[in-house]
């Protein structure tokens, strides 16, 4: 489980921060305020989420986690506590639409389950990890009842059919899931646990949040767009970038690469990396410290030492793209995949991490 091994000091900013973005429920909606069942938009959720510990934010990633925490990798789930479980969406296949839509009950029930026990071993494999576990905000008049339960595989020795009119509804012995074919998606009930592992927290909503923020001065509060991070892309030429493999002249080795860095990038934040040829750390998803530096003229290039481990990592372990096929846009766009993000640490170690597609597009825009 994850909340009961936080300092307290981060559950307190946690719970404090959910308590005054609650507070503002009125403005989203008046029945909110009538109701008084709080408003938690979910990726608001996860930003409060990210801020209040030390995890990385998952996201704006197709998998199964929304964080991770060393090797644990965290679900999180926020949703109207109605009666003593609540069914809640867990994963969608759209993509494996043709695997199942001409099972039968029994053998679509084995296929989803399949499917969902393959992503979680994605996760698993891709960032190293070891354990999973949602994390649970269920929202109730007047309150917020947080707490934990586990991200289990499916069984899939113990699977019975409960029922296949609407929605498939199965069991695996350990929790209850419903598939609903016509939006993909899987569900799963979610049970409140004993009460020494729920944190309860008091939430009082504004009657006049709109007149709370007029009488609010934001001025000093504003700040710079943030410059502690940059997007790289992965688009590259027939033989350069993620490509320098299938250059011509020496032989050279098949995980060859090197990350484009654009001109723009230098000018928009001049001194963000170490100036070239000078090494520094750089941290994977996964754990693992590449040495890393910045090359060739004008410091167009982002490389590791040795050059192919960038390679290994980016062309094998996240695009899954075979050796010797040229990567190509169509298939970044397939992947869903389009840049990496460099974080900096200090000057001397950066975290890197790949991004969703579309992303390096909303980066450029926002900063020229």
């Amino acid at each position: 489980m994850f909340l009961h091994r936080q300092p307290k000091e981060h559950r307190t900013r946690y719970f404090n921060l959910l308590q005054r973005v609650a507070a503002l429920s009125g403005l989203c909606t008046e029945s909110n305020v009538n109701s008084q069942i709080p408003y938690l938009y979910y990726r608001t959720h996860e930003i409060v989420f990210s801020h209040s510990f030390s995890v990385k934010s998952r996201t704006r990633e197709d998998i199964s986690i929304d964080a991770q925490q060393d090797s644990l990798g965290i679900g999180l789930k926020t949703f109207n506590q109605k009666g003593k479980g609540q069914m809640e969406k867990i994963a969608e296949f759209n993509k494996d639409f043709s695997s199942y839509k001409k099972a039968s009950p029994t053998d679509k029930m084995r296929i989803i389950s399949e499917l969902y026990n393959k992503r979680l071993n994605d996760a698993l494999n891709l960032y190293s990890l070891e354990y999973f576990a949602f994390s649970c905000v269920a929202k109730s008049p007047g309150q917020m009842l947080i707490f934990d339960t586990a991200m289990d595989f499916i069984n899939l020795k113990r699977l019975k059919l409960a029922n296949s009119s609407k929605s498939l509804g199965f069991t695996d012995g350990s929790h209850s899931y419903t598939f609903s074919e016509s939006k993909s998606t899987l569900k799963r009930r979610f049970l409140l646990p004993v009460s020494d592992n729920v944190f309860t927290l008091k939430i009082d909503i504004l009657r006049d949040p709109l007149g709370f923020l007029e009488t609010t001065d934001f001025k000093d509060l504003a700040t710079n767009k943030d410059s502690s991070f940059v997007l790289l892309p992965l688009s590259s030429c027939e033989k350069s970038g993620l490509n320098q493999w299938n250059a011509k002249g020496r032989k050279r080795d098949m995980n060859e690469v090197y990350v484009r860095i654009p001109k723009w990038i230098h000018r928009c934040f001049a001194g963000f990396f170490p100036e070239r040829d000078v090494e520094f750390a750089l941290n994977l998803p996964s754990r693992r410290v590449l040495s890393a530096k910045i090359c060739q003229d004008e410091g167009k290039a982002l490389m590791s030492n040795p050059n192919k481990a960038m390679g290994v990592w980016l062309l094998r372990d996240v695009l899954k793209l075979p050796e010797g096929q040229v990567l190509t846009d169509e298939y970044l766009q397939e992947m869903g995949i389009d840049s990496i993000k460099v974080t900096k640490v200090n000057s001397h170690t950066f975290d890197v991490d790949y991004m969703p597609y579309g992303s390096f597009l909303d980066f450029k825009t926002s900063r020229l």
